[in-house]
């Protein structure tokens, strides 16, 4: 169903917003982002071989593609028509973020998190499975950064949402 009420035709919606950032991403940043996804859920599931049979044609899919000639501007532009399955399943993950996760429960931070993702450099956005999937209860090196870093992005969206809440840069006690 269709709801015009908050309708304004400068703003985005959320799949434009990620359609816009993804339909740019070259080889290397579509093999960046899954494999973050694949460490992500590698590390979550502590070496899973379910995990790596999934990965595997989404990883030769790109080996083959980047084992291309690509000294012409016409085999350049089949390359990137040819990652546009890739960018679409990267897109796909990224909009579950604005999806209830069938446990009847929103996800907020996973949208905040994204949101400030999607503003930001494609490298920061390739990190987006590893900071959602990261956990303050597990005590891998890497884990650790990514769970530092999406505790960061919280803050500075919370400080650009809410600016009212913070003075300088510390939350207000109430």
């Amino acid at each position: 169903m269709l709801h015009g009420r908050f309708f304004n035709k400068n703003d985005k919606t959320n799949i434009r917003k990620i359609l816009d950032r993804t339909s740019t991403l070259n080889l290397q940043e579509c093999r960046s982002y899954i494999q973050a996804s694949y460490d992500a859920m590698h590390r979550l599931h502590e070496s899973d071989e379910r995990i790596a049979d999934d990965y595997k044609p989404l990883f030769d899919y790109l080996d083959s593609l980047g084992g291309r000639d690509i000294s012409s501007t016409e085999k350049q532009q089949d390359l990137y028509n040819d990652l546009d399955c890739i960018r679409d399943i990267i897109a796909s993950d990224m909009h579950q973020a604005y999806q209830a996760d069938g446990y009847g429960s929103t996800r907020y931070e996973d949208q905040e998190i994204l949101d400030m993702l999607l503003e930001k450099s494609n490298r920061e956005l390739m990190l987006y499975p590893a900071i959602i999937w990261s956990t303050h209860w597990s005590k891998s090196k890497t884990n650790n950064k990514m769970y530092a870093l999406r505790a960061k992005l919280r803050k500075e969206y919370d400080m650009t949402q809410y600016p009212d809440m913070y003075k300088d840069g510390k939350l207000i006690q109430s």
